[in-house]
């Protein structure tokens, strides 16, 4: 019910522009961009990436593949399974292949060998006996595997970004750029980012002058795919990137584009939620061949059998998804308050790993708690944690490191590998953290806008302006806007009704359409007509060889008026509630007085309606003005925000719920189980509403 869940709106600027001026003013400011750096965030050039040489060890690192290519060795790269791993890998594959080298690869098992190296793979490799061993996304942890590449005698240049542990590994050749005293001056390159700067290197030794554009379009998906900050060099390599993948992506990719996308520009979005999400699928399901082939192959008939394949593994993965949600929400509605505590915590060993890291995210979204989600594989469960607010997952799973195998990540996204046997003991260990902890948890995060927008910058000429300012992403988002008074024209459910196209009229009379995803409920609040305010951004839509503007709707609330009658509404019922009568509140001269009566007639459907929300949830969170403007369309019945608080109060006493108040004027209902019907009029704000004549026919 997250369309009744009012949330707070904050505005970083408090100006409302009304011109491109101070809108370009905000943009530059918020960016940090002086003059002195227009050109190179406006117009970002290749050769405006460092010196590949900078890093340390890089000179190293391509003498030892120069030596293996004039020998006519073998070099081996070894992978991750996520898009930045296959991405790295297939970038240095084909330049490799182009340079007349021998090249092979492999790729971990999240189900089975699992991320990095080990044992396994070790004897894998060696069995295969390359001359080279280049890691690429990974390495800067494996201090015992690459002791044993070396030992036996297999020279291992890493190349990673990653945190490197207190005692890295010691390979001949180490190329990160959080080494310690590493002079590359960008810290924060994707995998797939160092691994086009050893391209590069390998490429200015020969004295070639490569086109890098097939570099730059698998760097750029890498980037993206990996959510890193877009400035500096990731800026470079994602702009030039995006301009080039049409032309210049392998061929695989530019097919996968066409199936997907058959028009209009190619956007860091749009790689991120219907590109690298494919990819990713593959190595989430265990199956990383199909991507990383796809990325390699030049033959047409097979790359649509491998988008065949892919497009497969994406709608499993999908499946997969909407089945574990689903059980992962019964189980949390299974359990009481007070057993679940302050965090969310459900396994099943039927749970495919490869994505239980979504379904946490998930947990969190709908139900503004820290979740640890597990699967099981091998005997062991592997969890996935994803936090909110303040609160340091990575630090409560390691409060219970005593029942863990193996605890890692960060702050914010963790994992972990526990025995079943462990698990009670584990997530008493956790929510004992939690609770210790619960201060550092936000309460009903809300939602944040750059600026409030006038309606006449609602225009082509305002997004070619935002348009500037991308590729967006992890540290320049794409600005969300404040509009406020739009009209609704209509409101239609699309997709498989879960998601929503509003047409809302601009004051001055225009209309724009929208999209609002996974916002199909909203159809329960608002009609034609209505005032209401949006946070939105502008993007381009391209349909048929034409290209409009439309807003993407991220929330919407009703216009500040009817705000306004809602907040007085709630005012006077939390007067009510605490002993002031009726007569005192009326003011029947009021040229805009509330309603302050409850209608006998709704009672009964009114708790249908709620009975019918809590049915397949022990509790749901709301803002009862959405609650009662909700009720309202749909049973016809004239039921003000006063009258819904009153009635909630009414079923609360009557031992058919629970009410908690929550911040932002939010209530939590929870449904109470019943035994006797229980009589409504016999309650005491019932019969104390009934004396002072607040009850109506």
């Amino acid at each position: 019910m997250n369309h009744l869940n009012y949330k707070d709106w904050q505005i970083t600027s408090d100006l409302q522009v009304s011109s491109y001026e101070d809108l370009e003013d905000l943009l530059l400011a918020r960016q940090a961009i002086g003059p002195e750096d227009h050109r190179a965030f406006f117009q970002p050039q290749y050769g405006d990436l460092p010196d590949p040489f900078l890093f340390q060890d890089m000179a190293l690192a391509v003498e030892l593949i120069l030596g293996v290519k004039a020998q006519g060795g073998c070099i081996h790269i070894y992978g991750d399974y996520d898009c930045d791993g296959i991405s790295s890998t297939a970038l240095l594959m084909n330049y490799f292949k182009q340079l007349g080298i021998r090249t092979s690869y492999s790729l971990p098992s999240r189900l089975g060998t699992g991320y990095g190296l080990n044992d396994q793979v070790v004897e894998q490799i060696l069995a295969d006996r390359p001359d080279l061993l280049i890691t690429v996304d990974n390495g800067s942890s494996a201090q015992s595997e690459i002791s044993q590449f070396m030992q036996a005698g297999l020279p291992v240049i890493v190349t990673d970004h990653h945190q490197l542990p207190a005692n890295p590994p010691q390979p001949l050749a180490f190329l990160n750029p959080h080494r310690p005293g590493d002079s590359y001056p960008f810290k924060d390159l994707a995998g797939v980012g160092v691994a086009l700067q050893l391209a590069r290197a390998v490429d200015q030794k020969l004295g070639l002058q490569t086109d890098p554009s097939p570099w730059l379009a698998l760097a750029a998906l890498g980037t993206i795919a990996d959510s890193m900050p877009l400035l500096g060099d990731n800026r470079v390599i994602v702009s030039l990137g995006l301009q080039a993948f049409n032309f210049a992506a392998p061929l695989g990719l530019q097919k996968l584009v066409q199936r997907l996308q058959a028009e209009g520009r190619v956007t860091a979005e749009f790689l991120a939620f219907s590109v690298a999400s494919r990819i990713n699928a593959a190595g989430r399901l265990n199956n990383t061949e199909p991507a990383i082939q796809l990325l390699l192959s030049q033959d047409d008939r097979e790359i649509d059998r491998l988008l065949d394949e892919l497009e497969g593994l994406n709608a499993g993965r999908s499946s997969l998804e909407a089945d574990i949600l689903q059980a992962a929400r019964a189980q949390i509605h299974a359990q009481t308050e007070e057993e679940r505590g302050h965090i969310l915590l459900v396994a099943d060993p039927s749970w495919h790993p490869g994505v239980i890291g979504i379904i946490a995210a998930r947990l969190v979204e709908e139900f503004n708690r820290p979740a640890v989600c597990f699967g099981g594989t091998g005997g062991e469960y592997r969890g996935s944690a994803r936090s909110i607010g303040d609160f340091d997952i990575l630090s409560a799973l390691r409060s219970a490191g005593p029942y863990c195998e193996s605890v890692g990540g960060h702050r914010q996204a963790a994992g972990v590998t526990l025995l079943p046997d462990n698990y009670a003991a584990f997530s008493a260990a956790v929510r004992a953290y939690t609770a210790d902890h619960a201060a550092e948890l936000a309460e009903e995060p809300g939602l944040t806008a750059f600026a409030s927008l006038d309606h006449n910058l609602i225009n082509e000429d305002c997004l070619a302006l935002l348009q500037r300012f991308a590729p967006f992403g992890n540290s320049n988002e794409k600005p969300i806007f404040l509009l406020k008074n739009l009209r609704v024209q209509s409101m239609r459910r699309i997709g498989d009704g879960s998601h929503l196209s509003p047409v809302l009229r601009l004051e001055d009379g225009r209309e724009i359409r929208c999209i609002a995803f996974r916002k199909g409920d909203w159809v329960d609040l608002y009609r034609a007509g209505d005032s209401v305010d949006v946070l939105a951004d502008l993007q381009e839509h391209s349909w048929k060889g034409r290209n409009s503007l439309q807003l993407q709707i991220l929330d919407m609330q009703p216009g500040q008026d009817d705000l306004q009658l809602y907040r007085a509404e709630d005012e006077l019922a939390r007067l009510w509630l605490s002993g002031t009568p009726l007569e005192e509140l009326a003011d029947p001269g009021g040229p805009d007085q509330p309603c302050l009566c409850l209608p006998i007639q709704a009672m009964g459907p009114f708790w249908l309606y709620l009975a019918d929300m809590l049915r397949d949830q022990e509790a749901i969170l709301l803002y009862p003005a959405y609650l009662a403007r909700a009720f309202q369309r749909k049973s016809g019945i004239n039921f003000s925000d006063f009258a819904c608080r009153l009635a909630l109060v009414i079923l609360a006493e009557a031992g058919l719920i629970k009410l908690t108040p929550r911040p932002g004027n939010r209530l939590r209902i929870t449904a109470q189980r019943q035994g006797d019907r229980p009589t409504l009029s016999a309650q005491a704000s019932w019969q104390r509403l009934d004396a002072e004549g607040g009850l109506k026919a």
